[in-house]
């Protein structure tokens, strides 16, 4: 379930490939926490990185490690301990395409 107030958007950099990913509203995670973002097809959710907020609740990853973006749906940011998860264990933004 998403967190009140969250939001996020993803970017296509139709040259590189690459994708810009920005969240807003997310509460700040405590020590030896972290943001881990999700990218979701058929296969059940993929990794896509790790990343923290600003005081203000803003975050934001280049994703770079996707070799064909067309195989997922959707998007998901899940609040993992330090080091991440090898799957998504608190989900705070998701989010379709």
């Amino acid at each position: 379930e998403n967190e009140p107030g969250s939001s996020g958007r993803a970017y296509l950099d139709p040259v590189s490939g690459r994708v810009w990913v920005t969240v807003r509203n997310l509460p700040e995670v405590g020590e030896g926490e972290t943001y881990q973002l999700w990218l979701i097809g058929s296969g059940g959710p993929m990794s896509a990185g790790l990343f923290k907020t600003t005081a203000d609740g803003r975050g934001e990853i280049w994703v770079t490690n996707v070799a064909d973006l067309a195989e997922y749906a959707a998007v998901g940011v899940s609040r993992e301990r330090a080091g991440g998860s090898q799957q998504p264990t608190q989900v705070v933004v998701a989010g379709g395409g």
